[in-house]
């Protein structure tokens, strides 16, 4: 799914029903926007962007001539494992396509740009973040967020 920021959005939008369309955006996410130190509103939650790998860190030296520091982050004892099921089958179409609605709802290929995806290949930018949350079970949550510069594909 790309990365986008809704924007100017009207709160009558039933966005628990349909997806946002690209009339509806006003902003899209770049690697310009991704830098530690900075927090970043993704699918509406706040993420501290307090790390990146080698690569993300090399790539900004080299594009933008920036350098990044590490940000200590202190989390807390883990105290809840959530383990993740797939409901059961319901008979309803194939095993497959049930479980492939549990995972998207509406499946679209993307549009790609092969001139990009050549330039950039495997090219991807990793962050380390946490969730600026109000509620306590969600401070010791860890995150690694990629950003694919060939695809400009977010991934959480």
């Amino acid at each position: 799914e790309d990365p986008q920021v809704p924007g100017g959005i009207p709160s009558s939008f039933p966005s628990a029903v349909m997806e946002i369309s690209e009339h509806e955006i006003t902003e899209w996410i770049t690697d310009k926007d991704l830098r530690v130190g900075e927090t970043v509103i993704l699918m509406d939650r706040p993420f501290f962007l307090y790390g990146c790998d080698d690569f993300t860190h090399y790539y900004y030296q080299q594009q933008y001539g920036i350098t990044f520091t590490s940000i200590p982050v202190e989390l807390g004892e883990r105290k809840i494992e959530v383990k993740r099921e797939l409901p059961p089958y319901n008979g309803f179409g194939s095993p497959q396509d049930s479980k492939q609605n549990c995972l998207s709802l509406i499946a679209h290929p993307p549009k790609k740009d092969v001139m990009k995806m050549l330039e950039n290949g495997l090219k991807i930018l990793r962050y380390a973040a946490v969730m600026e949350s109000p509620h306590p079970e969600d401070t010791n949550r860890k995150f690694i967020i990629s950003y694919s510069l060939a695809k400009d594909e977010m991934q959480i």
